[in-house]
Order: structure tokens, then sequence, then C-alpha cells
């Protein structure tokens, strides 16, 4: 098991990592101190490479994923509690791997990713789910050319695409009212 920040990953979750990333090239997206990149080579991924969402200055931020260029094509891609707000690029590079790994929490009052992430994530196959009490994985396969049904979308994927929905509908009704529409 492994402490971190925001939570516990378990030996199971290590050991599903291990397997996915294990003689396949990965990327380490939106890495903050690239922890996971350094274990990925110690699974014996054939090659790593790493980068944050952001830079941040004290002043501002910008984004890095958008304008990364990869020094080679990822099998995987690797997403540990990915920041609930839009990131320009994420997308778009994970359209472009065989297998997406994601950690997270959405259903006990945090939020990981947003609506473009999950409702991407949605339209692939899922190879496998393990839920945790303070985090979940989930590991995707290929694209499926259109979203699950909602009866098929996992627990993670549910909370977090609820609560999108909740907050852009809360947010046409309170534009709608101070319009003098509602």
């Amino acid at each position: 098991m492994i402490r971190l920040p925001y939570g516990e990953v378990s030996a199971e979750m290590l050991d599903a990592i291990a397997r996915t990333v294990r003689w396949k090239t990965a990327w380490d997206l939106m890495c903050g101190e690239a922890n996971w990149a350094a274990r990925f080579f110690a699974f014996g991924a054939t090659d790593v490479e790493a980068v944050d969402k952001e830079d941040f200055d004290g002043h501002c931020t910008r984004a890095y994923l958008d304008a990364w260029q990869p020094r080679f094509k990822a099998e995987v891609a690797f997403l540990s509690w990915p920041v609930n707000r839009q990131v320009p690029g994420l997308v778009g590079l994970l359209e472009q791997v065989e297998t997406v790994i994601v950690l997270s929490r959405n259903d006990d009052s945090t939020s990981c990713g947003w609506w473009d992430l999950w409702g991407y994530l949605a339209t692939r196959e899922v190879l496998g789910e393990i839920q945790d009490e303070r985090n979940d994985l989930l590991v995707y396969g290929k694209p499926l050319g259109e979203a699950r049904a909602p009866d098929q979308l996992r627990r993670e994927e549910q909370a977090a695409l609820a609560q999108h929905l909740a907050l852009s509908r809360n947010y046409r009704e309170l534009v709608a009212e101070l319009a003098g529409e509602g």
C-alpha cells in the first residue's frame, strides 16, 4: 500500500497498475512530482514520459499538455487524481493511447476530472475496476465509438458526471433567474 496526499493506493491497485504498464510505453499525464513515472520503470515499463498539467510561477498558470510534444507514442496513459477543471489537450492525448489508467475519487464530496474527461472515458471499454474506500482505479481499453449506456457507467463515472451535470444545470437555472427568465 502507498499513502498519498489524496488517499491510499492498495496493493491490489498497485498490482493492476504494474500489470498494465509492464513491457509498455507510458505517459504519466498531470504528473505532479513524477513519482508514478518512476514507479512505472520499477514495474517494468519500457519507456516513460511525465508531463504536468501546468506550471505555477506564483502569478499565473500556463497549460503544458496542450503544447506538449511527446518523445514517443505511448501505449498507456496514466492519470492520478485529475484536476477538477478542463485541461486543454488532455482528451486529445488520451485518444492516442491503447489503454488509460485513472486513479480518482468522485463520490465522497471530492471531484476529480471534468465533464469532458469523464464524457470521453464513457466512450471507452472498461478493462478493469478496483473500488476502494478512498480511491477507485479504472483501466480503460479501446474506444467503443459511442458512450456506454447509463447503466454501464461505473461508480466513479456516474459520480463525476452527476456532479458536473448538477453544476451545469444549477448554473443554467441561475443565469435564467438573473436574466429574469426563471
